[in-house]
């Protein structure tokens, strides 16, 4: 890994930096980040629709659930393109497949045992929420085995948790209103699409819609909440990398290393 040739600046960042940040990103790579991104997504939004369609009560928590435990592997791609492109600049398709099946099995263990067993003792959420916050990040970008993990899961979130803390708070609201405003952004879309041409009708949103099954369940929320999480996650990656920064010393080492080249 040659610090001096990332794509992204190695500095520490505050919250705010490190949002904006993640704004750049998308206008610099809209269309590998979304192409990374549906690829983890359509998966995920294809099994839903198979599964649920079976059920004939009520769907809502049965999808809850699925989105709690589909969150992360809806957005392994995206974090395997943002690694790439930041320390290599280049993207490789076939490494990013021979890394996510390497990894495949801690994901399962993390992603789905462990975070199984937290949601379902409820108390334990807080685990989820804050000690595996860079979770994917250290699987699929360390590669990193199972012991391992765990030790650096505490190593970057156990003397960070107030900047995690934060950060949480951060991408709860970053969430609501992107949710919020893409969903009505893409009902009307879809309005425009069924020749409702009356401003009235395209802005003709009900707020009780989203009690509805129907409404959660419909592909404009999907693709809504999805891409949220996506922007979310590149928000997390930038986090991750602040992380290993301020913990690593990476802007120490870069200064040193480039006074130590202009001796030479």
């Amino acid at each position: 890994m040659k610090l001096n040739q990332t794509l992204i600046a190695i500095r520490p960042r505050s919250v705010l930096e490190r949002l904006d940040l993640s704004f750049l990103l998308c206008g610099s790579y809209p269309v590998g980040i979304l192409c990374s991104l549906m690829a983890g997504v359509i998966p995920c939004l294809l099994f839903n629709w198979w599964f649920l369609t079976w059920l004939d009560d009520e769907i809502s928590t049965p999808l809850v659930v699925l989105l709690y435990f589909e969150i992360p592997f809806s957005t392994v791609f995206l974090s395997l393109y943002l690694g790439q492109m930041t320390f290599l600049r280049t993207f490789s398709i076939s490494e990013a497949f021979k890394t996510l099946l390497k990894q495949l099995p801690l994901l399962i263990i993390y992603q789905i045992i462990l975070r199984g067993i937290c949601g379902i003792t409820f108390l334990l959420l807080f685990v989820v929420a804050f000690g595996m916050y860079h979770m994917n990040e250290i699987i699929l970008l360390e590669r990193s085995s199972l012991k391992t993990s765990w030790m650096r899961r505490r190593v970057l979130h156990d003397d960070r948790m107030g900047d995690i803390i934060v950060s949480r708070l951060v991408e709860f609201v970053v969430l609501l209103l992107s949710f919020y405003w893409l969903t009505i952004l893409f009902f009307m879309v879809t309005g425009l699409w069924n020749d409702q041409t009356r401003v009235e009708d395209l802005f003709a949103f009900d707020n009780r819609l989203i009690l509805e099954t129907d409404f959660l369940f419909c592909w404009q929320t999907s693709f809504a909440f999805f891409i949220s999480v996506g922007f979310l996650r590149i928000y997390r990656f930038v986090t991750y990398l602040d992380s290993r920064i301020r913990n690593e010393g990476w802007d120490v080492e870069l200064k040193l290393r480039t006074i130590a080249q202009s001796y030479q």
